[in-house]
């Protein structure tokens, strides 16, 4: 078992696994003059190829790395979601389709 969590640093989320996800949080903060802030944590169990799935969903939101830029409606669905198994849904159903895009 792992976890995969979502850490806010100002308006992005960086996507990420971690066994410990408190350590994990305390050792990026310290590279971060920025406030962090973990918004979710799900326990799953096979983190890497979840971690996988959800970078690939949102890949149009991608800042860097695992860290992504979403829009607040998607994040607060993610965030608010009951279980992994809801969070996923909403990455399917929504996470690739247009009405997520920002509008310019």
């Amino acid at each position: 078992m792992g976890h995969l969590y979502l850490i806010r640093c100002q308006q992005f989320v960086k996507v990420g696994i971690a066994d410990d996800v408190l350590n994990r949080l305390s050792m990026l903060q310290v590279g971060s003059p920025f406030t962090l802030v973990l918004l979710r944590d799900f326990e799953v169990k096979n983190a890497v190829k979840m971690e996988r799935i959800w970078h690939h969903h949102l890949w149009r939101y991608r800042v860097r790395g695992e860290w992504f830029d979403l829009p607040p409606m998607l994040r607060d669905l993610l965030i608010t979601a009951p279980s992994m198994e809801d969070a996923l849904k909403v990455l399917r159903s929504k996470g690739d389709a247009a009405i997520w895009l920002p509008r310019q």
